[in-house]
């Protein structure tokens, strides 16, 4: 078997005294024995009599039980309610763990698929609580009615059967749909079925080694790559009387009632029971995927005891033999235990020969610090199967805190343990302190000589350089209760009820140390809001009619939030066709950016159920509060963004100066100066002037004379001031064609301090006022919070306003949230808006945090683990429909039918409408949750009313082949992935549809015009697209359609077509450009044959072009080719920003039949207009010099492409992105700003799988990490096109990620490539080479300070410096090189830079261990690589 190191990525669990994970750990730190009497639903007392001998009498009476913790929610599962009874509980609780687990590991967050998911189990063939009352309603119902005829003969049969009949109901269902629930092995099938696991699922029995087993075979599935994920783990709750006479009968139980492992006064073991679950991955694996790491198993081994004094006596030469195998194959000495886990079952004879087992293996007692010993069983008992799990759960709980756990009841340690390397723990220890190696070992040995050993390892950061917090950071504990002690209780017991009450917590990644500081802040009895993920509160803000804001930032949100989580998750479609980027240096244009981001946010959480009272905004802020309460829509706001010219609101000869005090301190100063405004009064701390060059020059001179922190703002505009009184006119052209409507949420402006009005004029005039007049924000916080009684503001989207709150309300009980942060990613930020309402008083969707709500608490079936004696009888035997019946609107009742068999079809009726009430209760009480995939709802019919129409439109590869003719991407001939090649719908074929859906509610007329078309997103078909064109009529001519959120525009039907009149469109001056259409498709255009249709180019002016053009194929390509003609003038005639693609038209006008494109055309394109942003043009389409169309008003908007990119987007297998700054090394860098550009790098670079990768890191990583692959695939295309003479697409191989991080070639093209990248800021350097190992790094030339040369340098490399000019400069080429050599050897410097010495130093080329690093100096940079 191949040696790989394996992640345990996720884990769950029961056992006794816990419910889950958190509070197992945290009764291990606090020593608690969760064992205890043994329930009566379990074993009935009568059964415990300490004296007597009987077989069926027992004297032990304590254990470790889970009914506390036996909840099953069955509709989530999509299991009946009443079928819940009669099947074994392990299998339920199995379902809910593994699922548990899952979440645990990030499965459901990060949607990871199942189709190479395992399951295997640890699980004895004990006869469980389902089967037990199987056997009792079958066979001994049957057995006490025969002893009861022999002893009551004149009992009539009628009698005996109504007895049989009611011990079996009393004893629990037994029908089909239960015993499917009662085969054992069907356990892990259930999962697999549930879950849709596509890998291996079965159960393994191996006694009590059967979970440690479950992990060796799953430990097999990934090795050999038959799986990618494995779940693993072990159940127990077979616990009944016969189960417990067995052990009575061996005299195996604890005299004491007490599990005492490794004690002198050990007598015997305490039965217990449990359920624990891992998952499991490669390592490598683990860390590509950004898991969260709990530990890494090491290795595995296995054996048997062979020929031994009997069955059931251990062998230490068995076990030492399983543990001596996990060593080896760990490839760790045994001398490297710092901890371990035992079998420890406190039996006298199997204590005594695991230490004898350890001695042997581990070696005797020496001097020095002893490793540790433990085990759980001295808490939970014994949980047989699953007892393996339970060390192993608790190990990796105790390497992921770093701390060696306790033991319990080992007062007096037997003599052979002092002869072994190993003590007991008996407080929790800080294992790093210690001295301990992190690893440790887990034993389970089982009944019948199978031994199992674990090696685990903690997973550190010495390990790498990757190590994911996510999932543990967005973990949470809320809890609520009714006094300080009550909360402090619960914190300390690791509660997960959350409970009632006005004293609330809500902690974030609640470790050990961060529950310590809950408790310290719970104790202070004050509250704490937004500070190190903890809110607390004695008073919460939202009690009584206290409010809620939403705050809406203006141009203080120009910082960057990360939204597109949360727009993934709540599947939330971009609504505005916005860069995200903030390099845009007009004001107005880079505040709009926030009007997606925002948007975003607000719809979200209103999704969550948080709607506020109040919306109100700072600056342009308030017309995102207007559109969130519903006074504007989006569309108004749409349009009122294309009508509204940015430049109105910049102004060259004014400045923003921002200034540090509060406008009353400098009112007197600034009311002196001319042309000098209040623009914002933000909060007691800052202001925000307007004025001229010289105003604010006058006003600089005054605040530094009265010592005044002052700041001038980087941009120039009116915004808030006179300055742009003048242009009102202008304004009020866009705002007037916006409709408004009666608001859902009030507005409330910080121009008046008051709610928007209710007239449409007055609305109007306060939009105007609102750009000329000051931003009265504090005072507006002021009147919200003392007027309306506002508690909570919440900052919907980026920016800074939650600032200006304190500022303002400071020393008042307030709390002021941001829904972005710049230190995580959406989802996460709302996870803490929400707990922070809990806090306050708000009811919230707990779910989202992760929670069990109140509703699923309640839909949640009590399991029965037990089969409890029948102890009450109603006698005589009364009919099951003496309860009142419900009211199911049946007639006939059990009186009224007298055929027998009218009445069994009454009983089967009685027990349906049972199983179906209980269905319909439950998803009463809770919304239906299914964790199974939705299948995909698809449009098939067609609906008609008068003056509104619904259309299908389903457009896929399958029945429009020709567009992967319009794929954007270039790929190698036949490529087998189309989602590789971005085919997308044309705009002019969506035009052409939404014509043709009018049209065919009115075929009687012709199409005339279509007009205001409006393209919002692409339409990608790489898969079916599916959606619908809604129609309305908005006149007798005009036709109003749409695809919501992708088009829209409206098409004119008339009796009959318009006459054209002379058309007349100029190229301009003639420009000496001549090209063929070879030329044109080869590089200029993207376009496949089905869209090919440029035929000649005739003539190339300075103002357009003319040529011939011809429907080529593909629906719509007609148009299209008018287009490329379009953007073909573009490519040819500019400098930058050449690519355009089209996203409006104003309209167009057919002046002949629509449907007939047949012919050559000559097209014409003339330019209407160009900016930095768009280019705009009108079109006339002749045809026999007759006039078939004319366009006015085609759009393009122009892309971020030099002519490198784009002749790498044309043809990606003969270009490089990257430059070759020395042979062999490739360099790139960040080259774009526009997020567009680096959409389409991605597309061409990389395959699927690392795009998906990359669309999971976090915004900030993602062109750092493009750009390094960027120039890896460069250097691997430029090797392989060197050695082989083959050119090769950036897409056509795969690159992984060793464990240790290093970077490797994957696949067929591999042939021995050696690969290595490094970067630095937004710089990437690569190398690859054929048939030897290579490293790569760069480096800063900067000056590290003297105590960096001693960690980095040894002194034989400082004496190598000596006499070096530029010290700073060589001490870089020193660490790069020592980078590049543990590179090139696969290691890395492994945390310590002295690892590896630099030797010699020959020129700019410096020697390791014979090695030779050539460095160069590149720009500010040290780039070295091995040779």
């Amino acid at each position: 078997m191949n040696k790989k190191d394996i992640a345990i990525i996720g884990m769950s669990a029961v056992f006794p005294g816990a419910p889950d994970i958190n509070s197992y750990w945290n009764n291990i730190l606090k020593k608690v024995d969760a064992t205890g009497p043994i329930p009566s639903s379990r074993i009935n007392e009568r059964y415990f009599i300490p004296d007597d001998e009987s077989y069926d009498r027992f004297y032990c009476s304590r254990g470790g039980f889970i009914d506390d913790y036996a909840h099953f929610d069955p509709v989530t599962f999509g299991i009946l309610p009443l079928a819940v009874e009669g099947m074994e509980p392990d299998q339920l609780l199995t379902l809910q763990l593994v699922h548990s687990a899952l979440e645990d590991a990030g499965v459901w967050k990060n949607k990871y698929k199942l189709d190479r998911t395992s399951i295997i189990i640890g699980k004895g063939n004990y006869v469980g609580p389902g089967a037990t009352r199987a056997v009792e309603v079958v066979h001994v119902a049957e057995q006490l009615v025969n002893v009861i005829r022999h002893l009551m003969p004149d009992l009539k049969e009628e009698e005996i059967k109504r007895i049989k009949k009611e011990f079996q109901k009393k004893k629990g269902r037994f029908t089909p749909d239960t015993a499917m629930g009662l085969i054992p092995n069907l356990i892990a099938s259930l999962v697999a079925n549930r879950f849709n696991l596509g890998g291996a699922a079965y159960t393994v029995d191996a006694a009590c080694a059967s979970s440690l087993l479950a992990i060796d075979h799953a430990v097999n599935e990934l090795v050999n790559d038959r799986s990618d994920m494995v779940i693993a783990g072990g159940v127990h709750v077979g616990q009944n009387a016969t189960f417990w006479s067995i052990f009575h009968q061996l005299g195996a139980l604890s005299k004491r009632q007490q599990s005492r492992p490794f004690d002198k006064d050990a007598d015997g073991l305490i039965i217990g029971e449990g359920c624990g679950f891992v998952v499991l991955k490669t390592l490598d694996k683990a860390l590509l995927d950004g898991d969260r790491i709990y530990c890494v198993i090491k290795g595995v081994g296995i054996s048997s005891d062979g020929s031994g004094t009997s069955v059931m006596s251990p062998s230490t030469k068995g076990q030492a033999r399983a543990i001596e195998q996990a060593w080896q194959q760990a490839g760790l000495s045994v001398n490297d235990i710092g901890y371990l886990e035992a079998h420890g079952t406190a039996t006298v004879i199997g204590d005594r020969t695991e230490l004898e087992t350890l001695k042997l293996v581990f070696g005797s007692a020496s001097k020095g610090n002893k490793a540790k010993i433990g085990s759980v069983k001295s808490m939970i008992g014994h949980a047989m199967p699953a007892a393996g799990i339970a060390g192993v759960i608790k190990t990796a709980l105790a390497l992921y805190n770093d701390t060696l756990p306790p033991t319990l009841h080992c007062d007096s340690p037997i003599e052979v343990l002092a002869e072994t390397r190993f003590e007991p723990v008996n407080e929790p220890i800080n294992w790093s302190s210690s001295g301990l190696p992190l690893r440790a070992g887990v034993n389970a040995f089982g009944f019948g000589g199978i031994n199992a050993h674990v090696v685990l390892e903690a997973f550190t950061v010495k390990n790498t350089v990757h190590q994911a917090k996510r999932v543990a950071e967005d973990e949470v504990r809320v809890l609520a209760r009714k006094s300080v002690d009550e909360l402090i209780l619960a914190l300390e017991s690791g509660s997960n009820d959350i409970g009632d009450g006005d004293f609330r917590i809500a902690v974030f990644n609640p470790t050990v140390d961060r529950i310590k500081k809950a408790i310290n802040i719970v104790t202070k009895n004050k509250p704490w809001r937004n500070r190190q993920d903890i809110w607390y509160t004695n008073a919460p803000l939202l009690r009584g009619e206290k409010k809620i804001a939403f705050l809406f930032p203006g141009l203080d949100g120009l910082s960057s939030g990360e939204t597109e989580s949360v727009s993934k998750y709540f599947k939330i479609e971009q609504e505005f066709l916005l860069e995200d980027s903030m390099h845009d240096t007009k004001v107005f244009v880079s505040a709009l950016n926030q009007l997606q981001n925002s948007r975003t946010i607000d719809l979200a959480m209103k999704k969550l159920g948080v709607v506020p009272d109040i919306n109100a905004g700072h600056s342009m802020g308030e017309w995102l509060a207007a559109m969130s309460a519903g006074l504007v829509t989006t569309s108004s706001v749409k349009h009122l963004i294309t009508k509204l010219d940015p430049q109105l609101f910049e102004v060259s000869y004014a400045r923003f100066i921002a200034v540090g005090c509060s406008y009353e301190r400098i009112k007197g100063i600034s009311e002196k100066i001319p042309s000098l405004y209040l623009a914002n009064d933000n909060c007691p701390q800052q202001v925000i002037l307007c004025g001229t060059y010289e105003a604010i020059e006058q006003l600089i001179t005054e605040l530094k004379v009265h010592q005044i922190f002052h700041q001038v703002l980087p941009f120039q505009s009116g915004f808030h001031s006179p300055f742009i009184k003048d242009r009102v006119p202008q304004i009020l052209e866009g705002i007037e064609e916006i409709d408004f409507l009666r608001v859902k949420i009030p507005v409330w402006s910080a121009t008046n301090l008051a709610p928007y009005p209710d007239t449409v004029e007055a609305i109007r005039q306060l939009n105007v006022e609102h750009l000329i007049q000051p931003v009265r924000f504090r005072e507006l916080i002021e009147k919200l919070y003392h007027q309306e009684q506002v508690r909570v503001f919440i900052q919907i989207g980026a920016g800074g306003i939650t600032g200006f709150v304190d500022d303002t309300l400071k020393g008042n009980p307030y709390n002021a949230l941001s829904t972005t942060s710049p230190y995580r990613d959406g989802l996460s930020q709302l996870r803490r808006i929400l707990a922070s309402l809990y806090v306050d008083g708000k009811e919230v969707d707990l779910d989202f945090l992760g929670l069990q709500t109140k509703s699923q608490k309640n839909a949640s079936v009590k399991l029965n683990l037990g089969s409890p004696l029948v102890s009450t009888w109603d006698f005589p035997i009364h009919s099951s429909f003496t309860k009142p019946p419900k009211d199911t609107g049946y007639v006939r009742t059990q009186r009224t039918v007298k055929h027998p068999l009218a009445m069994a079809v009454m009983d089967n009726m009685e027990e349906a409408m049972g199983m179906y009430s209980d269905l319909i209760e439950l998803i009463e009480n809770k919304e239906f949750s299914n964790p199974l995939p939705q299948c995909f709802n698809r449009f098939g019919t067609e609906s008609h009313v008068p003056g509104h129409f619904e259309t299908p439109f389903n457009i896929s590869l399958d029945q429009h082949p020709y567009l992967i003719d319009h794929a954007l991407v270039k790929q190698k001939p036949g490529w087998h992935c189309p989602e590789d090649m971005d085919p997308v719908i044309p705009m002019t074929m969506i035009l052409e549809l939404l014509g043709e859906a009018a049209f065919n509610h009115e075929r009687q007329r012709k199409l005339s015009r279509i007009q205001q078309i409006r393209v919002f997103q692409w339409m990608n078909v790489s898969k079916p697209f599916r959606e619908k064109v809604v129609g309305e009529r908005k006149n007798d001519s005009i036709w109003s359609v749409r695809i919501d959120k992708y088009a829209e525009a409206e098409v004119v039907l008339a009796e009959k077509l318009e006459s054209s009149s002379l058309q007349l469109l100029t190229v301009g001056n003639l420009l000496d450009i001549q090209i063929d259409p070879v030329t044109i498709y080869d590089r200029h255009m993207f376009h496949g044959p089905a869209y090919q249709g440029i035929k000649a180019v005739n003539s190339i002016g300075d103002k357009g072009i003319r040529g011939i053009i011809v429907g080529s194929g593909g629906k719509g390509s007609l148009l299209d080719n008018a287009g490329q003609l379009f953007g073909l003038w573009l490519q040819l005639t500019l400098k930058v920003n050449k690519v355009a693609f089209p996203i409006k038209i104003d309209e167009i006008i057919f002046y002949q039949d629509f449907a007939d494109q047949t012919g050559e055309f000559e097209c014409t394109c003339s330019l209407t207009d160009i900016n930095d942003e768009t280019a705009t043009a009108n079109f006339l389409l002749k045809r026999d010099g007759k006039v078939w169309a004319v366009i006015n008003g085609w759009q393009n908007i122009r892309l971020e492409f030099d002519e490198r990119l784009w002749q790498v987007s044309m043809s990606p297998k003969f270009n490089l992105l990257s430059e070759e700054i020395y042979p062999e090394v490739f360099k790139f860098h960040k080259a774009y700003q526009k997020v567009i550009s680096w959409d389409f790098i991605a597309k061409r670079y990389l395959p699927l799988a690392d795009r998906n990768f990359l669309n999971g890191l976090a915004l900030n990583k993602r062109k750092k990490w493009l750009v390094s692959r960027v120039a890896l695939r460069d250097a691997i295309r430029s090797l392989l096109l060197r050695e082989t003479n083959t050119a090769y697409y950036p897409i056509e191989f795969s690159i992984a990620k060793l464990a240790t991080g290093q970077p490797v070639i994957q696949g067929p093209l591999a042939a021995d490539v050696q690969i290595s990248i490094a970067h630095k800021n937004d710089e990437a350097v690569a190398i690859a080479r054929l048939g030897k190992p290579v490293g790569i790094d760069m480096e800063e030339i900067k000056s590290r300070g003297v105590g960096f040369e001693e960690i980095a340098l040894t002194a034989n490399e400082r004496l190598l410096l000596k006499g070096k000019k530029d010290r700073d400069e060589w001490i870089t080429r020193f660490w790069v090189a020592k980078e590049a050599y543990g590179k090139s050897i696969g290691k890395g410097l492994a945390g310590n830079p002295k690892t590896y010495q630099v030797g010699a130093i020959e020129g700019d080329e410096l020697i390791i261990e014979s090695i030779k690093v050539k460095t160069i100096k590149y720009n500010n940079y040290i780039i070295g690589w091995t040779l």
